[in-house]
């Protein structure tokens, strides 16, 4: 089955951080796994990793992102890292939102890149739809939510 995993990769402080909120997240889905048959023939492996270090961790290397994408094995994996300052400010709620959001984006990076590269259909679109219908959260709710860091806000980071 066609499928994408939802993982993490944290440090003890960003995991208790989100933990509630990838609970709920998987909860809702049945598990970390989201069939995603319907969405893409050519795909059939995608481990989203939702990522929050501290900055001090990041600075050294770890938790930097990682877009991948084996067209000829039909695997994909995002990793986005979060903002560990914002998402230790945020409540339960925004948190949700801001994991949520990570992994949208995650989806939509691996939808723009099939696009582009015409190797692979992956309807992203599609994905994130079933997905907040899931969840029971309509799209205009991750408006102006900040899952991940640009490659430019993880650049600056990089350079402080």
């Amino acid at each position: 089955m066609p499928q994408i995993t939802i993982k993490y990769y944290c440090c003890f402080t960003g995991y208790k951080l989100i933990e509630k909120a990838l609970d709920h997240i998987c909860s809702a889905l049945g598990g970390e796994i989201l069939d995603i048959s319907a969405f893409s023939k050519e795909l059939t492996d995608i481990s989203v990793y939702v990522t929050c270090y501290e900055d001090r961790f990041m600075r050294d290397g770890i938790g930097k992102p990682v877009k991948y994408i084996r067209y000829d094995k039909g695997k994909a994996e995002m990793w986005l890292p979060m903002s560990f300052d914002e998402v230790e400010k945020a409540d339960d709620e925004t948190r949700l939102l801001m994991v949520l959001k990570n992994i949208v984006d995650s989806v939509n990076i691996i939808g723009e890149r099939c696009r582009k590269s015409k190797r692979a259909q992956f309807d992203s679109e599609g994905v994130v739809s079933e997905l907040l219908q899931k969840l029971g959260i309509p799209p205009e709710k991750l408006d102006g939510i900040h899952g991940s860091l640009t490659d430019a806000e993880y650049k600056e980071l990089m350079s402080k």
